[in-house]
């Protein structure tokens, strides 16, 4: 369990969930025969109010403390994981959709270049070949620039979870990410329901299954 230290409010969540909350109701692509992606399990992020509690269990005894911490980590850790396995995964389709670009007529000379590329960089490069091969205004353009903004909210996501420190509360069942030293005054704390980091993973999942559909339907 996290140690009993004065932690700051968080009073937003950074970016990603403003552009979530801005976001929620819109879906990846205009055009019909595409996967929509929502973006509004990021929503679900819970964050800290000023001294309220959240208990859904106050009740328990010693015992029945550490083994729901026990298993609540056990749990927590396992999303995690399977959040960066997606993650990972999504970060080589992405590569791949970038050395196959004009029918793959580089892909030799681009491979080294494209895996020397963060995630961030990728969806960069990505971005300056939609622009150069669809109008403006065209529903093949709109469709590749939303993906991009919810794979950079998924990018935000993950580079926020795998920073600070983790823990668990087994009274309100939450899992803890601490943001600072304890020694700071800018120490921080996020929380996130099991169910929050699950759907995390199923957002990942069809962005990189969207993806597909782009390339396959759109190719750049």
């Amino acid at each position: 369990m996290l140690a009993k230290l004065p932690l700051r409010t968080v009073k937003t969540h950074s970016s990603i969930l403003r552009v979530a909350l801005a976001s929620a109701t819109r879906t990846l692509v205009a055009e019909e025969g595409l996967q929509s992606i929502s973006s509004g399990y990021l929503n679900r992020v819970s964050i800290l109010p000023e001294a309220k509690s959240r208990f859904v269990n106050n009740d328990l005894t010693a015992d029945e403390v550490w083994k729901a911490t026990e298993e609540l980590e056990a749990s927590a850790a396992t999303h995690l994981g399977r959040l960066l396995f997606a993650f990972s995964r999504l970060d080589v389709a992405l590569g791949l959709c970038l050395v196959w670009a004009d029918g793959g007529k580089e892909i030799d000379a681009l491979t080294p270049k494209v895996t020397a590329l963060t995630f961030n960089q990728k969806l960069d490069a990505l971005t300056v070949l939609v622009k150069s091969k669809f109008p403006e205004r065209s529903n093949k353009r709109l469709a590749w620039v939303q993906w991009i903004e919810h794979a950079h909210m998924a990018r935000t996501l993950r580079n926020q979870l795998i920073h600070g420190r983790w823990g668990v509360d087994p009274y309100a069942a939450e899992a803890i990410n601490v943001i600072g030293l304890p020694t700071s005054p800018e120490q921080r704390e996020v929380r996130y329901s099991l169910q929050t980091l699950a759907d995390a993973v199923t957002e990942i999942g069809r962005l990189q299954s969207c993806l597909r559909q782009l390339c396959d339907q759109r190719p750049v």
